[in-house]
């Protein structure tokens, strides 16, 4: 709804699950940040690297890289204005118009009918 009414808003959905994913918690609000800042499988839970998790950290350090040196962070993310996309923060990168089988949608429309 934010990105909706901005013109060059990138939204992007962290889908990334560790292949031990040892809490059995999937891919949580903030969890994109460990690999940001190069430690994809975790912080505070030893979780065994995977050549998954470092191809992540090194996509999303490149595209935060490039969106704060230049306000584009690179060719798999477009902004949402621009047909609506979504990038999946995942292994590969992809880039989607919906996501959580459509249930913000649905929220959007709800809200609508509380005012």
């Amino acid at each position: 709804a934010f990105a909706s009414v901005l013109d060059d808003a990138f939204v992007y959905h962290y889908t990334y699950v560790s292949e031990d994913n040892p809490l059995g918690l999937g891919a949580t609000h903030g969890a994109e940040l460990a690999g940001l800042f190069g430690h994809v499988e975790g912080i505070s839970v030893e979780v065994a690297p995977s050549e998954r998790g470092d191809q992540l950290s090194a996509s999303l350090q490149t595209a935060w890289t490039d969106f704060a040196n230049t306000g584009d962070p690179g060719e798999l993310f477009d902004p949402y204005t621009d047909g609506a996309t979504i990038t999946l923060l995942d292994v590969p990168l992809e880039q989607v118009d919906t996501i959580r089988g459509d249930r913000c949608a649905t929220a959007n429309e709800l809200s609508t009918l509380s005012r």
